[in-house]
């Protein structure tokens, strides 16, 4: 009977996921999400670059963007997704992550506008809270 309550017990214990798995050169990597700066599909293969290094897998974007989390990642391009934590601007039909440039379509755009603004509104809501 206690070894049950126990079981039970840990099932209902919550922890949040911090990285997502991925298959590149024959080896499983745990990627933590704080350092994956954007993906990128590329033909068949996907590429999830982080800020020290590059990883070629071959799981849909999809599949990837559903791992992620939904507050820190978007999709910029029905071929790129974008962090918000390395994201440092957008100039005009590009988002600036770190070096790289990447294409953000019309529909995206103006979502991603909406978020930030939204984003932008509940910190300053919070900034003002404080005074």
């Amino acid at each position: 009977m206690e070894k049950e309550i126990i079981q039970q017990e840990k099932l209902m214990e919550y922890h949040p996921k911090t990285s997502i798995i991925a298959i590149s050169g024959g080896r499983v990597l745990s990627i933590l999400f704080f350092e994956i700066t954007h993906v990128s599909r590329y033909g068949s293969e996907t590429v999830i670059y982080t800020v020290n290094n590059c990883f070629r897998t071959y799981r849909s974007l999809q599949d990837i963007l559903n791992d992620l989390p939904v507050n820190e990642f978007f999709m910029a391009h029905r071929s790129h997704i974008v962090s918000l934590r390395h994201m440092r601007g957008v100039r005009r039909k590009r988002i600036v992550v770190g070096e790289y440039y990447v294409p953000v379509s019309k529909f995206y755009k103006t979502q991603l506008l909406a978020n930030l603004e939204e984003i932008l509104d509940r910190e300053y809501f919070f900034y003002e809270e404080n005074i």
